[in-house]
């Protein structure tokens, strides 16, 4: 965002730089970002169903799993949320993301001890503002 910016009001800023190579994109982040643009959030899981996950970098596969697990979680299916959630967590057990969905599910059922177990192997900046700005809540 703030090169954005510092392109657009400080033009002369960036003239004599050299561009960074950029990451490769996650195409499963965009299909989200995409819908949501679209109005279409609620298709996000027959969309993620209908790809190749042999096809993904682990960073696609791992954003896959969390948004599997979210769309259930967002259709009030707490019980696959949690088996999703779990699933992801098994293949991306150093997933920050994933471990705080699983803690949130572990809380919805009572179980707060897994849920603190989980939350407390992670730590800033591991978690993003947003999750830990939930888990503190």
């Amino acid at each position: 965002m703030f090169n954005w910016w510092k392109k657009r009001f400080l033009p002369q800023a960036g003239a004599n730089r050299v561009e960074e190579p950029q990451a490769p994109a996650n195409r499963i982040e965009a299909l989200a970002n995409r819908l949501a643009r679209e109005g279409k959030s609620a298709d996000i899981e027959a969309e993620l169903e209908a790809l190749d996950v042999a096809e993904l970098s682990s960073p696609e596969l791992e954003f896959w799993y969390h948004l599997r697990g979210i769309a259930a979680f967002r259709r009030g299916d707490r019980q696959l949320a949690k088996a999703r959630f779990a699933e992801a967590h098994s293949k991306f057990p150093g997933s920050a993301m994933i471990a705080f969905s699983l803690g949130q599910e572990y809380e919805y059922i009572g179980d707060t001890a897994t849920m603190f177990g989980l939350f407390d192997r992670y730590r800033f900046p591991a978690l993003p503002a947003s999750h830990a700005l939930a888990e503190s809540r």
